[in-house]
């Protein structure tokens, strides 16, 4: 759980917010030789079951295109890591 709206620090320990309002999402990886059955899609779809607040991540290296497909939409283009990144949420 994070505050909607703020990309959560990379190279930090988590600590848990006073009012959480959305999920945030900080890294989903699969392993490239198994990119090819889903497993990506698969693991989104089971947080959507769980889905009490909005989802939000940060994409970064261009995987905007990825959590575009899954519904999520850009909220605004950022600098994350000294790098372009996009704030993206999904809402049920």
């Amino acid at each position: 759980p994070y505050v909607y709206g703020e990309s959560y620090p990379i190279r930090q320990f988590y600590f848990p917010v006073e009012k959480p309002d959305c999920y945030y999402i900080h890294d989903l990886c699969v392993k490239k030789s198994f990119r090819h059955i889903n497993i990506g899609t698969q693991l989104f779809t089971k947080i959507i079951e769980l889905q009490k607040f909005p989802i939000c991540l940060t994409a970064v290296q261009n995987s905007q295109n990825f959590w575009s497909k899954l519904g999520f939409i850009v909220n605004k283009e950022i600098e994350y890591c000294n790098k372009s990144a996009y704030y993206m949420t999904y809402n049920k």
